[in-house]
């Protein structure tokens, strides 16, 4: 991961030590005109086969 962004290696080590505390419920209760989704909903509606197509190849 360092070798790729040293910024999400930076963030995904700061949730491994650190961790993150988020109430979700609180934000969905606090803040329903956003739209909230779960990660599955968004990845689901994702175009896979275009995003992983203009993706740089793993060297």
């Amino acid at each position: 991961m360092r070798t790729r962004s040293a910024d999400l290696a930076a963030m995904f080590e700061y949730f491994t030590t650190s961790g993150l505390d988020v109430d979700v419920a609180g934000l969905r209760r606090d803040y329903p005109e956003v739209g909230w989704h779960s990660f599955a909903e968004w990845a689901d509606a994702q175009d896979w086969t275009t995003l992983l197509a203009s993706a740089p190849a793993h060297q």
